[in-house]
């Protein structure tokens, strides 16, 4: 990679970085102080909190999104060696849409039981993942953006099944945003959840290769 490429790839991985901290920020500039006037006392206390659950939740399940789409990114960028311009104008528009993602919180907090909303967020939910799918298959066919090697093979293949959980997970939520607001919601909080088997299971997968491979 020359210089000038260098250069790129590292100021897409800092705006990157940089949209993604900020994205978060926002989602907590969403969740509202006590109205002024309260009274400190413990009803009202109790009340103004179970009043934010809705809130709560939106962040809980935005956050859960923001930060799985920023994990992926991080480790998609220890293999990728290089980057073009099909690359980095896939990752501007992916961030467009992530930028949706807290203000569609904002919506779906304000209207928990709106099913137009809800069909909205997993709509950008589902167009950021599948962007992101769409990036990471582009960069590894043909070894285009990456430098493949058996050592590298196996996590490369990992993060390729990877990049279908937020997708699959955006199609399910959109599917149960017909029947409750908690079926909405479940497919993005088992999100790390199956990031995590994925993981195990690949590890699992490496280990008995290494053992197969070893001389008797």
């Amino acid at each position: 990679m020359d210089e000038n490429s260098r250069a790129s790839f590292k100021r897409l991985q800092t705006l990157t970085d940089c949209f993604y901290a900020f994205a978060l920020i926002l989602l907590v500039v969403f969740i509202e102080k006590p109205p002024d006037g309260m009274l400190p006392t413990e009803d009202a206390i109790k009340q103004y909190l179970f009043g934010q659950f809705d809130l709560i939740i939106a962040y809980l399940v935005t956050f859960t999104n923001i930060a799985f789409f920023w994990y992926f990114s991080h480790n998609e960028s220890k293999y990728l060696k290089r980057s073009d311009g099909v690359h980095t104008w896939l990752n501007v528009i992916s961030l467009m849409f992530v930028g949706l993602l807290p203000f569609s919180s904002a919506l779906s907090a304000a209207f928990p039981a709106s099913l137009v909303i809800h069909l909205f967020y997993s709509s950008v939910v589902f167009l950021v993942g599948l962007l992101f799918c769409i990036d990471w298959l582009y960069a590894i066919r043909k070894d285009r953006l990456v430098d493949c090697s058996p050592a590298t093979r196996g996590s490369i293949d990992e993060l390729t099944v990877e990049s279908l959980v937020q997708p699959i997970a955006a199609l399910l939520s959109l599917g149960g945003a017909f029947i409750s607001t908690f079926c909405w919601e479940l497919p993005y909080l088992l999100v790390p959840v199956a990031t995590f088997l994925i993981s195990k299971r690949w590890a699992r997968r490496a280990g008995g290769k290494a053992l197969s491979g070893k001389p008797k």
